[in-house]
């Protein structure tokens, strides 16, 4: 159940970032681009969340070690960090 949950997250991300990049334009009501992240906020969720309980669920007994972030993401700052996922979710 958690696994087709991460791929429909596939779908509502570029659903997601595609409905906020066409409507990106000055003659567009200000709503609509908004809207847009509404599906691509419920695919990152979607995917964060099946990933975890599948690495929960695979790796039971050192589950711990598998969702803590890495000491070397920790230290990074936050902008790199969240570059440093978003660029990950492009190779995902």
């Amino acid at each position: 159940m958690h696994l087709l949950k991460g791929c429909a997250s596939g779908f509502l991300l570029t659903i997601g970032l595609i409905w906020f990049a066409a409507t990106l334009n000055p003659a567009v009501f200000w709503l609509v681009p908004i809207l847009g992240t509404v599906p691509f906020g419920m695919g990152v969720g979607w995917c964060f969340t099946s990933s975890f309980t599948y690495l929960v669920a695979a790796y039971r007994p050192v589950a711990a070690s598998c969702v803590a972030p890495s000491p070397r993401v920790a230290d990074l700052a936050a902008q790199w960090r969240a570059t440093l996922y978003a660029a990950s979710s492009v190779l995902h």
